[in-house]
């Protein structure tokens, strides 16, 4: 028979599994949801010529979705799971875009696609912003807000974004800005990065003197990346 301590631990070792696999459990729904909502291939015209004026639909259904497991969660769950379950869920999210971008699935995108992801991932950090004050997560976990937890996917669109890329090879400046970034990731990408439909910088950008100056920069990217693996 177990003497007190040695029965107390056994106790608190099955409630600390049980609770463990349960939380796993829900994460592991949680981010299946979230896949069926996002689809990212199938929702996002990766080489629209259009201007996007604002986040895809799907990201309402996304929203929805997850203010509801986090409310639905803030009461049941004690505050440390509820922590592990948005932190779970915002991950999820940072990591299937950029697993899109790496996809074999996507074989070119354009800036347009990448503003348009850029609307999508500020519904998403404006979210979790929200909901790391609104529960009060942010009096408990001050060192690891929710939006931490979006920066590899916020870099990289940060990176697309710029009118510089080739910046991401000065060592200071990446570590600044691009410091969760790999390189072999960002050289997979970059490669994919058209600035047109038709696979090339097309007469619009040589009638931009911005678009042009960008494709350089991000043709030196390229360059430097393949130099450097």
């Amino acid at each position: 028979m177990f003497e007190k301590p040695q029965a107390s631990l056994a106790a608190k070792v099955v409630l600390k599994t049980s609770r463990d696999e349960a939380y796993h459990a829900l994460l592991n729904v949680v981010n299946t949801k979230l896949d069926e909502f996002m689809k990212l291939p199938e929702n996002i015209n990766w080489i629209t010529e259009e201007m996007p004026q604002g986040p895809h639909e799907y990201m309402n259904e996304v929203v929805i979705y997850l203010e509801t497991v986090m409310s639905t969660a803030q009461q049941i769950l004690p505050t440390d799971a509820l922590y592990k379950v948005g932190v779970g869920a915002i991950e999820h999210i940072s990591n299937s875009i950029v697993s899109t971008f790496l996809s074999d699935s996507i074989k070119r995108f354009n800036a347009n696609a990448v503003s348009a992801i850029n609307h999508d991932l500020r519904v998403i950090e404006n979210f979790a912003d929200e909901r790391y004050h609104s529960t009060g997560l942010d009096e408990v976990y001050k060192e690891g807000s929710f939006r931490s937890y979006l920066v590899e996917v916020r870099q990289l669109i940060n990176l697309l974004s710029s009118s510089q890329p080739e910046n991401f090879m000065n060592p200071v400046i990446r570590e600044r800005n691009y410091n969760t970034l790999d390189y072999k990731k960002v050289a997979t990408i970059c490669d994919k990065f058209k600035d047109s439909p038709d696979g090339i910088f097309g007469s619009l950008a040589n009638r931009n003197t911005k678009l042009t100056a960008k494709k350089k920069s991000m043709d030196m990217l390229k360059k430097r990346l393949k130099e450097f693996n």
